[in-house]
């Protein structure tokens, strides 16, 4: 586990890494019904937090991808 609060989950890719390095940022609460319900705070704070641990494991310097679903 990479991340936990009262609102989000980082952990590795349990089953099929798509990639080298590959977690998922899941959060605690339902954040969107649909792009017209986005909860802008959470959304805001899984991607600020997806940054941070990509910064911790050396990411950051040659970029990386971040896929929403």
């Amino acid at each position: 586990m990479h991340y936990e609060d009262d609102r989000c989950l980082i952990v590795d890719e349990p089953k099929k890494p798509v990639a080298k390095v590959h977690f998922l940022v899941i959060s605690k609460e339902r954040c969107c019904q649909g792009l017209s319900e986005v909860d802008p705070a959470l959304m805001g704070k899984l991607m600020v937090k997806a940054s941070e641990v990509a910064k911790e494991l050396g990411l950051a310097e040659n970029g990386y991808r971040v896929v929403l679903d």
